[in-house]
């Protein structure tokens, strides 16, 4: 009886309702999901709050997404919702495959990112995917925008060392992460996003010339974030989007290399600018692996990589016995005594095996192909500014994985550019024919 109740009452809820209530509660996520670990920087408070924050969101979108389900309403390409249910289930098994039950489910107190978690990454993936209304897509693009925005300023007053705001005796740009490598990632999700902007504008071409300062100096900004991290990362993730955009513009044959040229000079004039500032740090940054290569004798060296190369070698020692299944979410530390791997895609062969790291793969290749399409074939695909910022996004955060570990402070902004950028195929109805 009591069922049939619930059922009735989610079948009265409208589309637009249900629109509604998932814009807002991703509009939420987006907007105040950082600001504890500006309230407790460095302290696992911050992690617990925003894990607690997650598994709340979580359970308030399975609801929505319930009720889009009764109504028949719940659309998605069964290769992606299939990879992410392989991924929840090969999660459990990697669990309950653990030497601890409770660290696999729950996380330690350093990261907080345990399979529940994680599991909160897909259900924000699943309710993104779902938000189908143009207008609060747009919005919510919007919210990133300015949250990624604030972001980048705040560290680049980091960088500056400006008096008031909190920082590192180093020069370098942290909060609201634990490190400049985990902060490195949201400029280069902010640039990613901007040079959408700029090269295809909000609806098709931007043709306001205030639209053009405002987001040519945004992505000034957002060069200037990724310099502050004094991170090599950021440039794994800048080169592959640069090179996506010259890939597109040869395939689509618009060939506006001189817009992209432009981009390039302002990233070499922001380069040379906090070069002068920092005493040469930017440079010395930049010539670090090469130094570490060459102090080695090969690039197979132990600390090519500032260590890097010795974790990867460690996590491949380790997984010819933990294959299949992984030795836990967050176990490596427990099981092995090392810690992260440094490479999202071997860290998670290593915790959760084989087989979650190919649906995982299968998981990006189904959004990555769509996502690509979307600009080459425009009239196949229901694409709009949002879809094609989030692939640029997408694109620039897989790409500096393969150097960095996935985090509670920013995994969770890369599953919602996932499911924002998802794209649907164009409905096409045969026209009405004509009456005789």
């Amino acid at each position: 009886m009591g069922k049939s109740v619930i059922v009735e009452k989610a079948k009265k809820v409208s589309e637009e309702q249900g629109q509604m209530a998932l814009f807002s509660g991703l509009a939420i996520f987006t907007l105040i999901f950082p600001l504890w670990q500006y309230v407790w920087p460095y302290h696992i408070i911050g992690n617990q709050v925003q894990s607690v924050f997650l598994l709340g969101l979580a359970i308030y979108f399975l609801c929505v997404l319930g009720i889009e389900y009764i109504n028949h309403r719940l659309e998605i390409r069964r290769v992606s919702l299939f990879s992410v249910v392989a991924l929840m289930v090969f999660g459990v098994i990697s669990c309950l495959c653990s030497e601890s039950l409770n660290s696999s489910v729950y996380g330690d107190e350093l990261q907080g990112q345990g399979f529940l978690v994680i599991f909160s990454y897909y259900i924000i993936f699943l309710a993104a995917t779902q938000l189908k209304n143009k207008t609060y897509r747009k919005r919510l693009m919007q919210y990133l925008i300015l949250l990624l925005g604030f972001i980048a300023v705040y560290g680049v007053l980091q960088f500056l060392q400006i008096p008031v705001f909190r920082h590192k005796i180093v020069r370098a740009a942290v909060y609201p992460a634990r490190n400049q490598n985990f902060y490195a990632v949201y400029p280069v999700l902010f640039t990613g996003l901007m040079l959408v902007r700029l090269m295809y504008g909000d609806n098709g071409e931007d043709t306001s010339i205030g639209k053009k300062i405002l987001s040519h100096l945004s992505i000034v900004l957002g060069f200037a974030a990724c310099l502050s991290s004094d991170s090599l990362l950021v440039y794994m993730g800048l080169i592959m989007e640069f090179l996506l955009l010259l890939f597109l513009e040869l395939v689509t044959k618009r060939h506006r290399y001189g817009k992209a040229l432009l981009i390039l000079m302002e990233f070499l004039l922001v380069f040379f600018l906090f070069d002068i500032i920092s005493g040469g740090q930017m440079s010395e940054e930049v010539l670090t692996l090469s130094n570490q290569i060459e102090q080695e004798g090969t690039l197979l060296g132990d600390y090519v990589g500032t260590g890097r190369m010795r974790l990867w070698k460690e996590t491949l020692k380790a997984i010819p016995g933990i294959w299949a299944f992984g030795c836990g979410v967050e176990c490596t530390r427990l099981s092995y005594g090392m810690g992260d791997a440094h490479n999202e895609y071997l860290q998670l062969w290593a915790e959760q095996g084989v087989f979650a790291l190919i649906a995982y793969l299968i998981f990006l290749f189904s959004l990555f192909i769509p996502g690509l399409l979307q600009f080459i074939k425009k009239e196949e695909y229901d694409s709009d500014f949002v879809s094609k910022a989030a692939m640029f996004a997408f694109f620039g955060y897989i790409a500096q994985a393969f150097a960095n570990v996935r985090v509670v402070q920013v995994a969770p902004y890369f599953w919602l550019c996932c499911g924002l950028l998802y794209v649907r195929k164009q409905q096409f109805f045969p026209p009405p024919r004509k009456k005789d």
